[in-house]
């Protein structure tokens, strides 16, 4: 009787281990964001795109801005559901770190992006498969990390 009351509590903590790892999913409202507080892009109007996914990268200086904590390329897309896609939003200084894999931190700044830049749209969260479209953005301000932007 012990063994069976030990092997239903392994049994659940597992269940519950594996359902919180499930739980950091690609989808656009930023589930995989990580425990590190930081800001997040909100990008609405993309209503064309439901169900493809999104990737948005900016270089300000010796910084790069993504939508995930690796280069651009080294990372999935996020879903595009209702017409919207967020983005936790991270920082890479590169003028400290040369490597891709170090030097990441949540984005906090209050950066202007101009307007023209684009955020890439694909048909995978594999974005080695190639861009989709590219949907262009107005002038929008982060603060503290965190902006929301319809696009153009």
């Amino acid at each position: 009787m012990r063994s069976i009351a030990v092997f239903g509590i392994v049994a659940l903590v597992a269940a519950v281990g594996f359902s919180m790892v499930s739980c950091r999913g690609r989808s656009g409202n930023a589930a995989g964001a990580g425990a590190e507080s930081g800001g997040t892009l909100t990008v609405t109007g993309l209503s064309a795109h439901n169900g493809r996914y999104a990737k948005f990268g900016y270089s300000i200086s010796q910084r790069n801005i993504n939508g995930s904590p690796e280069d651009f390329y080294d990372s999935p897309g996020l879903l595009i559901n209702n017409g919207r896609v967020v983005l936790p939003m991270w920082e890479h200084d590169v003028s400290t770190t040369q490597s891709t894999l170090e030097g990441w931190q949540r984005y906090t700044g209050n950066d202007t992006i101009p307007g023209g830049e684009l955020i890439a749209i694909f048909d995978s969260d594999d974005v080695w498969k190639g861009t989709v479209a590219f949907v262009r953005l107005p002038t929008f301000t982060f603060s503290h990390g965190s902006a929301t932007v319809v696009a153009e």
